[in-house]
């Protein structure tokens, strides 16, 4: 982590400023600001990123060397990764209040909870969240002469900007409504409003648990294909959902019609929990080989592990009757494709969350990856039935998530 902190900082400093036009304009804005104020100018520079306020104000003192600026990062983080200690955190909030700190730049944890001096200038530097930190950002800027800026060339955050302003109005107008209601009244529409929202909102979760009922049965008349040749991976109530999303094969004939190949430990994203890439095992029609198509990963859940299901590897077969009658009765299928699990478990089927029984299934299945049941150390040994099989990777980042 350290090292890639260290490599992102290095091409930020390799970078020439004034290629920013953004930064270009900050520049210009902190200038003339300070011109206009340079007895009591105090500046508010708000990013994304606590690695942004730490480069963004190196670059400050590098080009603006006649004003003071200091950073102010959360304290939940380590000081390593951009961090800051809480006597660090004190002593940078009171040197702004004195003057001895003329710009702050700062991540949301300025937005609210922490007692800084008023400021005459809010600069949000390409970073829109909601309206209500609109809101908290404005209101460090007390002076009556303050002013709020939003810098980006990003059009859906000049938008965003737009709707917070339009909210922060209507926000205030319904305050002055509320404030020329008499009390009795007041607490009574309250009252009201608060029985109305507690209906809908039962209304509301009664027909969603109606729809995912439905969307749960609807797993019986769907087959999950290879997308490349079109064979058969499992039955759509095999599939199973982790923390609704992660999507996952309960089935212990699986292994028997996949192969397996373990991700080295070097090309492993750290801490994540997926440990090797599975592949289409079905002859292809065409020419008698087999398939050998990346369908997804293998990852681990509660210290077993499964096969992760990639969607953009896979296409459903919906049957005319349920998928155990499939073989049995002749029936004309109809197969579509779905980019992300969200478009699936809206408009075809939801799999069902995964329980202990299911694990317990994947952990007594009769061919698993051996060297990830027994020898987890062991890295090497995941090839054990997979040699001389092709394997085509055709996505080896397969994002473990709803979207995806």
């Amino acid at each position: 982590m350290l090292q890639k902190i260290r490599r992102v900082i290095s091409k930020l400093r390799n970078i020439q400023p004034f290629q920013s036009s953004i930064l270009k304009k900050l520049f210009r804005i902190l200038t003339n600001h300070f011109k206009q104020h340079a007895k009591d100018g105090r500046v508010m520079i708000f990013v994304k990123e606590r690695l942004y306020a730490i480069e963004l104000t190196r670059l400050i003192k590098k080009y603006l060397i006649n004003i003071n600026v200091d950073f102010l990062t959360g304290i939940t983080e380590k000081v390593e990764l951009g961090g800051t200690k809480p006597e660090r955190q004190n002593q940078v909030i009171q040197e702004f209040s004195s003057g001895a700190i003329q710009v702050l730049v700062t991540t949301s944890v300025s937005e609210e909870g922490l007692d800084i001096a008023k400021c005459n200038l809010v600069i949000k530097y390409s970073y829109v969240t909601n309206e209500i930190a609109h809101v908290q950002r404005r209101g460090r800027g007390r002076d009556l002469s303050s002013k709020c800026v939003l810098l980006t060339n990003d059009e859906k955050e000049k938008k965003k900007e737009d709707l917070n302003m339009i909210a922060e109005s209507m926000m205030f107008e319904a305050m002055n409504i509320m404030v020329q209601i008499p009390s009795d009244d007041f607490v009574r529409r309250v009252d009201e409003t608060i029985q109305e929202l507690y209906k809908k909102r039962e209304e509301s979760r009664a027909l969603a648990q109606e729809k995912s009922t439905t969307l749960k049965a609807n797993a019986r008349s769907y087959r999950i294909l290879c997308r490349k040749c079109t064979g058969y991976v499992t039955n759509a109530t095999q599939l199973r959902t982790y923390q609704k999303s992660q999507f996952v094969v309960s089935d212990k004939t699986f292994w028997e019609r996949v192969s397996c190949k373990e991700i080295p430990l070097e090309e492993r994203i750290p801490r994540a929990p997926d440990v090797g890439l599975y592949f289409c095992m079905n002859i292809k029609k065409v020419d008698g080989t087999i398939c050998g198509y990346n369908l997804g990963r293998v990852t681990i859940i509660r210290n077993i592990y499964l096969p992760y299901v990639n969607c953009k590897s896979i296409t459903f077969e919906k049957t005319l009757l349920p998928a155990d009658q499939l073989d049995r009765v002749g029936s004309t299928p109809e197969i579509f494709s779905a980019k992300k699990w969200k478009e699936v478990i809206t408009k075809y089927f939801e799999p069902k969350e995964i329980e202990g029984i299911d694990l317990k299934e994947m952990q007594m299945a009769s061919k698993r990856p051996e060297f990830v049941i027994h020898n987890p150390q062991n890295a090497g040994e995941f090839l054990a039935d997979s040699a001389g099989v092709p394997m085509e990777e055709e996505d080896s980042n397969v994002p473990s998530s709803v979207n995806s």
